[in-house]
């Protein structure tokens, strides 16, 4: 394969950028990116929000990359398309390996084990093979309540009556 070709325009095109001021996007890149941006700063749960942290940023950068690889004085529409729909692949592909993982081993440990159905807090405890304290727990439990990924519910005990529980809200994960 001779790469002759693409390595001239690419040398080409550094030597191009040396020295080059300022990139601004003309009128229409700049009326696509405040749609875009909208969505590029959208918030992200779990691990997909601190994969996906400042996608505007690296889209920003990408659409100049695009534009000086193509030796422009500016940053058109298809230097920006270009740079969205690589980060939308890098979207999707953090999507597809991390899915709704947290990030947070503790958090998945508790979802999981809450998946087989409620747990009071001494059963929680065992998952941890008590090794976490019983405020630790609370604290945990109350900042999945809070985000609403679990509720507050009772438990039939052995020896007392309904014991305070944890359960799934919607009893998925």
């Amino acid at each position: 394969m001779n790469l002759g070709p693409i390595v001239t325009r690419l040398h080409a095109a550094v030597e191009a950028a040396k020295g080059r001021g300022r990139i601004n996007r003309d009128p229409a890149a700049r009326e696509l990116w405040a749609e875009e941006y909208k969505r590029l700063t959208r918030p992200r749960d779990g691990m997909r929000g601190e994969l996906c942290g400042r996608a505007e940023a690296h889209v920003l950068r990408l659409s100049l990359i695009y534009a000086l690889l193509d030796s422009s004085d500016c940053i058109r529409p298809e230097h920006l398309k270009a740079a969205v729909a690589f980060w939308d692949y890098c979207e999707r592909s953090i999507n597809h390996i991390f899915g709704g993982t947290s990030g947070d081993a503790d958090r998945e440990r508790i979802l999981s084990a809450l998946a087989a159905g409620p747990l009071t807090l001494t059963e929680l405890r065992r998952v941890f093979s008590n090794n976490r304290d019983a405020e630790w727990i609370k604290a945990k439990m109350t900042i999945l309540v809070r985000a609403g990924t679990v509720i507050t519910t009772t438990k039939d005990g052995d020896r007392k009556g309904s014991l305070p529980a944890w359960a799934l809200k919607g009893g998925k994960p």
